[in-house]
């Protein structure tokens, strides 16, 4: 409570004895009659700070609570689009060529490694590769309407 409600509390003690007194009521201790009063009122002022502070949280919390879940439900959306957009992407490719680029953009494995595991060589590795990269480009470039900025920029990271 601040200085300014503790002022409006006691004019307000004041307001209601001098109310009281118009109205012909005797108060025999004045004193303890506005001590009392200033005191109920301070209380009652307590109790409706701290009650608007709890449903200000409560609503706080539930705004939160409901725009956490709309993020989560765009993600999803989003996440399930994104699969999507590669499935169609990486289905344009060969199966030799989308094997090339998966062990080496998903799997991170290196031009030897994937020449030697699936007994190729390394020129053919790399023309495999540049086939699958020229293709998902050209796709992203076809759709780019279609895409988000995020999903964008994820394939462009994922695929050039």
């Amino acid at each position: 409570m601040d200085n300014d409600q503790a002022m409006d509390i006691v004019q307000d003690a004041f307001v209601s004895y001098y109310e009281k007194m118009k109205s012909s009521h005797q108060i025999v201790h004045v004193r303890a009659y506005l001590y009392k009063s200033v005191y109920n009122k301070a209380l009652t002022t307590i109790k409706k700070q701290k009650t608007a502070r709890k449903r200000g949280e409560e609503i706080t919390y539930l705004a939160s609570k409901s725009s956490n879940a709309q993020d989560k439900i765009i993600e999803d959306e989003e996440k399930v689009r994104m699969e999507r957009i590669m499935e169609n992407a990486l289905s344009l490719l060969t199966d030799q060529v989308k094997t090339v680029f998966m062990k080496s953009r998903l799997d991170g494995k290196k031009y030897r490694e994937i020449a030697a595991e699936m007994d190729l060589s390394i020129k053919t590795v790399e023309a495999h590769l540049s086939k699958a990269l020229k293709i998902i480009r050209n796709y992203v470039k076809e759709n780019e309407h279609l895409l988000s900025l995020t999903s964008i920029l994820f394939l462009y990271e994922l695929f050039i």
